[in-house]
């Protein structure tokens, strides 16, 4: 297994990507939550990403919007980056009763434990439309804007 350097890390949030396989028009409720992914790589082709995104049906403040990186030379992939909403607050993580935002951090993923155990609170966003909009940003997705014109009336327009 690599070890990875929080360069190395800092560098695969940081570099330019393009949507190959765009997010599906409407999402689909499964389990309790509408979901729905997209593919994206590297401008330069070098590297693969899956974006996933999930909002509770009954709680809608309960979200996440996620990018992994597809690892190239083994099975698997490290979620670099994930905007969440407020999902309750817990003993062990304060934060997750505010919006925050999970970094992947190297001595973590060189530990082997879960890339987003790191977390902090956000005020980049305050509901799931603009922290997708923050996460285009965050993790520098070059045609995000075409995917997302109006994203409540795209995702939701039949409820």
């Amino acid at each position: 297994m690599k070890t990875w350097t929080q360069h190395e890390l800092d560098e695969l949030l940081a570099c330019e990507k393009v949507t190959i396989d765009p997010p599906k028009k409407r999402m689909r409720l499964d389990r309790g939550s509408f979901r729905t992914e997209a593919t994206l790589q590297s401008i330069v082709g070098e590297h693969a990403f899956r974006v996933f995104f999930r909002q509770n049906a009954k709680f809608r403040e309960n979200f996440t919007v996620g990018l992994d990186f597809n690892l190239r030379d083994e099975p698997g992939s490290i979620c670099l980056a994930r905007c969440n909403g407020q999902h309750g607050p817990h003993e062990l993580w304060p934060y997750h009763s505010e919006f925050h935002i999970h970094l992947a951090k190297a001595e973590v993923v060189n530990e082997g434990r879960k890339s987003e155990a790191f977390a902090e609170a956000t005020e980049s966003y305050a509901n799931f439309d603009e922290a997708i909009r923050h996460f285009g940003s965050l993790c520098h997705i070059t045609d995000w804007h075409l995917h997302f014109p109006d994203l409540q009336q795209m995702l939701f327009e039949d409820l």
